[in-house]
């Protein structure tokens, strides 16, 4: 099962953005080899660490030069939370963690806030950033 999820996380790819914002490539980049690295470590913690760098997961957003769609991104997060969370519930408790149910969602549903209604949508806005 390590295999499987360090061969996820070495195969993970992501829309590239320009001209939108999206998540520093090489932050993005970096993360995976240190999360690629927990999972495949040696040791009772490990599921632990992986969760841990899961969760404190946090990458520079960046504008007009190469960047990871951030939604590509966060779901990859949300995926490899599940992951790594279920690996830890298997591990503690010595079952399977089938009938555990999903962990709880990290991110809220996908709605629009009333901030992002009233963003000003004209290019000058965009270019000086009033969002």
């Amino acid at each position: 099962m390590t295999d499987d999820l360090v061969r996820r996380i070495a195969d993970a790819r992501f829309s590239g953005t320009r001209l939108r914002e999206g998540y520093d490539v090489a932050e993005v980049d970096a993360f995976l080899d240190r999360l690629a690295g927990a999972v495949r470590a040696e040791g009772e913690h490990r599921a632990a660490r992986a969760a841990a760098l899961v969760d404190d997961a946090r990458f520079r957003v960046v504008r007009f030069r190469e960047g990871y769609d951030i939604a590509e991104v966060d779901g990859f997060l949300d995926e490899m939370r599940a992951a790594v969370t279920g690996r830890r519930a298997r591990a503690s408790s010595g079952a399977s963690a089938e009938g555990a149910g999903p962990p709880p969602a990290a991110h809220g549903p996908a709605t629009a806030a009333p901030s992002d209604l009233e963003r000003d949508t004209t290019f000058l806005g965009w270019l000086f950033g009033r969002r």
